[in-house]
């Protein structure tokens, strides 16, 4: 989040959508790791806006929004719902690829 190469993140928060699911997904998958890593770099959004607020808006797709004040992103659907990410409230795991945790094991359809 230092103002530069915003296409990345856009593309990532349009495929990945609000950090809570409606499924909730409890394993360490790729989609996980690659969720709370994303959600990590957002975290930085309010230093952004403090240092370079035109910015912010680069960052986003066109459905979502960040509020400095609330420190939240809000994503707008199609239909006119929405759905906001507290980024000030998010606990998120450290994202250490080392770490055995984040290693998948076994057959990928093992019950």
């Amino acid at each position: 989040m230092t103002g530069y190469y915003p296409a990345i993140s856009r593309v990532l928060l349009a495929c990945i959508g609000p950090y809570d699911h409606k499924l909730e997904i409890r394993d360490r998958t790729a989609f996980v790791i690659l969720k709370d890593a994303m959600y990590a770099e957002l975290k930085k959004l309010p230093q952004l806006h403090a240092t370079k607020p035109e910015k912010v808006g680069d960052f986003l797709p066109s459905n979502v929004t960040f509020d400095p004040e609330t420190n939240t992103l809000t994503h707008t659907y199609r239909g006119g719902g929405t759905s906001v990410t507290d980024l000030g409230m998010l606990e998120l795991p450290e994202v250490n690829l080392l770490d055995p945790v984040n290693w998948q094991t076994g057959n990928i359809s093992d019950p």
